[in-house]
């Protein structure tokens, strides 16, 4: 077995393995009772070998068990972070959900707002219709009612006999009846 391990370079804990896997492993299965066990750890002729093994595993227990309180302590970590990140998590949501709730509230009531600018602008513009209307009927009405005392001031100068104080009074009224008119248009 010595030749075997030098010629493949083997390692101490690799020839403790091979031993154990072809001769320790199948001898210890033939011990039934603990009374046959505890003879054969006891009448152990050379400690030495029994003491490289048992010292190779019990390092070998060690680094487990090094690495085992490791991989538990960064569980916990993992752990700890994955809680965090869920508490992260479900405050995001909640915070989320609030700001669609606010969003939603913020759309309905821009929504009624337009509605409501629109239907004034709407109802704003038929009243700035029908005032406009109503200002262009009066002109209107002024004017023909202007040219027809103009009319009748021009045909009282071309009569045979002028009269002077009729064309006087009607230039008077329509003079009076465009500055009233003035006045209202300035006014709005």
């Amino acid at each position: 077995m010595v030749w075997f391990a030098v010629s493949r370079h083997l390692s101490l804990e690799d020839v403790t393995e091979a031993l154990n896997e072809a001769v320790w492993s199948p001898a210890g299965r033939t011990a039934n009772s603990n009374i046959t066990k505890l003879r054969a750890l006891t009448e152990i002729e050379k400690a030495e070998g029994v003491g490289l093994a048992c010292e190779m595993y019990k390092r070998r227990a060690i680094a487990y068990i090094e690495d085992a309180v490791r991989a538990s302590t960064e569980v916990n970590g993992l752990r700890a972070s994955l809680s965090d990140a869920q508490q992260l998590f479900e405050q995001t949501n909640s915070e989320l959900r609030n700001t669609k709730h606010v969003l939603e509230n913020l759309q309905k009531e821009s929504a009624e707002e337009i509605a409501t600018l629109h239907q004034t602008n709407e109802t704003q513009a038929v009243h700035l219709r029908d005032d406009l209307e109503q200002q262009r009927s009066r002109v209107l009405r002024r004017l023909v009612a202007v040219v027809d005392m103009l009319d009748i001031g021009l045909s009282a100068l071309q009569s045979p006999e002028p009269r002077i104080h009729v064309i006087r009074d009607r230039v008077e009224i329509v003079i009076d009846s465009l500055r009233t008119e003035i006045i209202k248009l300035r006014e709005g």
